[in-house]
């Protein structure tokens, strides 16, 4: 394969993968889904040399730890949480739904919790 080629591939892939984080975060997609995308983007890049596609795997393994990640005035946008009567509790001190700042006990707290797209109301299961 041309160089050219192999660039033109990667950095469509890049573009798609931009995306699909992007359309992840917007619509709360399960981390199940962004798996598969992630694989269909990838699966274009077959014919590739192997570092278009370490490339590829590196960039997405970078925007998925951005995920869990806080910086001053932009909370993470995975929260790890449980619902108690349909109502989300974080384990995150600073944000409002912290379960300690509710009254709840952490022995009070199901043991079903898992990451939530912290953003949209109500948080929904990554």
């Amino acid at each position: 394969m041309r160089t050219e080629t192999a660039l033109n591939k990667r950095d469509a892939a890049i573009r798609s993968t931009r995306d699909l984080y992007s359309r992840a975060y917007h619509s709360g997609m399960t981390h199940k889904d962004m798996l598969e995308n992630a694989k269909k983007i990838r699966s274009n890049l077959e014919k590739c040399p192997g570092w278009v596609t370490d490339y590829v795997r590196g960039y997405e393994a970078a925007l998925f730890a951005r995920l869990f990640e806080a910086a001053p005035n932009n909370p993470p946008a995975l929260v790890f949480g449980t619902f108690i009567d349909d109502k989300f509790y974080s384990v995150h001190k600073d944000r409002p739904d912290y379960y300690g700042k509710h009254g709840i006990e952490p022995k009070d707290m199901p043991e079903d919790g898992r990451h939530h797209w912290g953003h949209l109301n109500p948080p929904k299961p990554f």
